[in-house]
């Protein structure tokens, strides 16, 4: 398995801490909107990469969190006129259906950066403690030389950093580059107390905090949209460096931007497009497709065009289903039908490779048309990777059986049996829920 490594620009063999168990953090969204297509890539890369690692053998351990406190979401409560836990609330189960409908499998653990904000505080403390923060009239700041190799996640030095910007208007900092880990609350603002006064910690320390909380200060894959390497990435990284002494992540995985006209798709910019609005003129199994089949590092350029050819190519794979019959592969036929099966998965272990992949699924289907047999074969692997999942409504079953035999397990509490029940369901491309009255399974 290799995957490209942001922080030493470069693909590698991955190596996990502690195998066969892999901790995987990914920045989750700011819940005061509905997601759109940018927001949906980053998700469905990192759910290709959980599929991914899982049918590779391993146990993975998905952390990503909401934020559900700051400046944005404060100003759309006011606007609003209600609570910013009602809002928040509301844009959280938006954000879960928009998922469940590409096909995503849940993350293990959702945490809320408010239910956190005890660990920050703690963590602040500690960075004020080894001299790598400073407060100023009840505010707190990073101090950036604190960090010797700040700049190497982004590729960015601090002195050209600093000679780019221009003269700072808050005179409370040391440097123009650090930045705030705890603010003072303004006036009808919600608050947490703190040794510095009432108000909120600042975005970038949320996630260090939780991922040291949840996975410990020492976790294998970091990961989120290129455009959060920097600064949150590299402010994440300086702090758990200067707070724990450890490397943090030992790979960063970043997905590319959805563009518009060349441009990154984002809200502030005005060029976005909900997902529930694409939803309203295309099937979410296609917005999936279309999110997937470009590598995830490249950037991916939304239109209308490009929406309806990966629609056409969707169904132009997917129509097999109902022109060929259901036939198993001949022994004669095993040979070139398993080693398109073998070159599939070579191409997702090396980096991801999904363009490379779903060419073989292509390819599969056309040795399907000529000898009228293997569909199973093109549903297995598809399923595998979250495509497909509209295909089939029926839970073969010995996957039932499974997940019959995981809810057992976990509930005389065998977590090891649970947990190794799960990753063969995964890998089989089907996916399992635990409900408050027992569990679910559909297809993956």
């Amino acid at each position: 398995m290799k995957l490209y490594n942001s922080l030493t620009k470069e693909v590698s063999d991955f190596c996990p801490i502690s195998p066969p168990n892999v901790s995987l953090y990914v920045c989750g969204v700011t819940v005061y909107d509905y997601c759109h297509l940018g927001h949906a890539r980053a998700y469905v890369t990192f759910d290709l990469l959980k599929r991914v690692l899982s049918h590779h053998g391993y146990n993975v351990t998905h952390i990503q969190n909401f934020t559900d406190i700051d400046d944005k979401i404060i100003a759309r409560a006011i606007e609003r006129k209600e609570p910013v836990t009602q809002l928040t609330q509301e844009f959280i189960d938006a954000y879960t259906e928009d998922m469940e409908k590409l096909n995503i499998i849940p993350a293990n653990n959702y945490p809320l950066a408010t239910d956190h904000i005890p660990h920050m505080v703690k963590l602040i403390q500690s960075l004020i403690e080894k001299n790598a923060a400073y407060v100023v009239d009840g505010s707190v700041f990073f101090r950036i030389n604190a960090d010797k190799n700040y700049g190497q996640l982004s590729n960015k030095s601090i002195g050209d950093l600093n000679a780019g910007h221009r003269i700072d208007v808050n005179h409370q900092k040391e440097s123009p580059l650090d930045f705030i880990l705890w603010k003072p609350s303004k006036d009808d603002e919600p608050y947490w107390p703190s040794p510095w006064g009432n108000g909120r910690p600042g975005w970038h320390t949320e996630c260090v905090a939780m991922v040291e909380s949840l996975l410990g200060p020492h976790i294998d894959i970091h990961g989120g949209g290129a455009d959060l390497k920097f600064p949150h990435h590299e402010n994440e990284l300086a702090q758990a460096k200067c707070a724990y002494h450890t490397p943090f992540a030992n790979v960063w995985v970043h997905n590319g931007f959805v563009t518009v006209d060349n441009l990154k798709m984002s809200k502030s910019d005005g060029n976005f497009f909900t997902l529930r609005d694409i939803y309203n003129t295309t099937p979410a199994d296609i917005v999936r497709f279309f999110l997937m089949r470009t590598h995830y590092r490249s950037p991916l350029q939304y239109s209308t065009a490009a929406l309806d050819d990966a629609g056409t190519a969707y169904k132009k794979l997917t129509s097999v289903f109902d022109i060929v019959p259901n036939a198993p592969i001949p022994d004669h036929l095993q040979v070139p039908f398993n080693e398109i099966k073998t070159l599939f998965w070579q191409a997702l272990y090396n980096d991801l490779n999904v363009s490379d992949a779903i060419s073989k699924l292509f390819e599969l289907h056309g040795l399907i048309h000529e000898h009228q047999c293997g569909t199973n074969m093109l549903l297995e692997l598809g399923q595998s990777i979250g495509l497909f999942y509209k295909q089939s409504s029926t839970i073969p079953a010995h996957i039932e059986s499974m997940a019959k035999d995981r809810w057992e397990a976990k509930k005389v509490k065998d977590f090891q049996t649970a947990d190794q029940l799960r990753i063969e369901i995964e890998s089989a491309g089907f996916i399992v829920e635990d409900k408050p009255d027992g569990y679910r399974v559909r297809t993956g």
